[in-house]
């Protein structure tokens, strides 16, 4: 699918925002399918010429997003933040029927076969939460992962926020321990 030229509008808004409301500090969140729409969006930014905005935090909940088609955008995506999160879950239906729709294409935000990981990034195994019947909606219905996000936007390195553990022999990944 090409998508060159298709978002205009979210690129010169995102860039709006970076460089010309005086905020100091800029976050992106976006939630499973809006993934793409940001990945892209960023993608787009990082490649034009003259396009200066850096955000300070860039989370990707449940992202629905070819882990294969991220992998190739992430250098674009991680250029564009001091900090890229991915929240992610085993658990996730909506994303395991994505998957199935796909092709069976693993999503970002579905940890089979494993945690996707990339250098620089935080990816977060929330499988554990006790979430809704579809699992995928973790990020905003339960208090301890938007805790865990409100550490993050704080500034809180994840080594220092209560509820996360290091897998034994991953760099860049985290367990969140309900």
């Amino acid at each position: 699918m090409q998508w060159s030229g298709r978002f205009p509008i979210w690129s010169s808004f995102f860039q709006a925002v970076s460089e010309r409301t005086g905020a100091t500090s800029v976050h992106i969140i976006a939630h499973s399918m809006g993934n793409r729409l940001l990945a892209r969006t960023l993608e787009r930014m990082a490649a034009k010429a003259g396009i200066k905005g850096r955000f300070r935090n860039i989370v990707l909940a449940a992202p629905d997003i070819d882990r294969d088609v991220f992998g190739q955008l992430a250098a674009a995506i991680e250029s564009k933040a001091e900090k890229v999160t991915i929240y992610a879950s085993s658990r996730d239906k909506a994303l395991a029927l994505s998957r199935t729709f796909h092709g069976g294409l693993p999503r970002l935000g579905d940890n089979l076969p494993s945690l996707f990981t990339y250098p620089g990034m935080d990816s977060i195994d929330v499988s554990a939460v006790d979430s809704s019947l579809d699992g995928h909606s973790y990020f905003g219905d339960n208090d301890s992962v938007v805790t865990d996000l409100y550490y993050l936007l704080r500034g809180q390195p994840a080594n220092f926020r209560a509820r996360l553990r290091r897998p034994p022999s991953q760099v860049d990944a985290w367990i969140f321990q309900p």
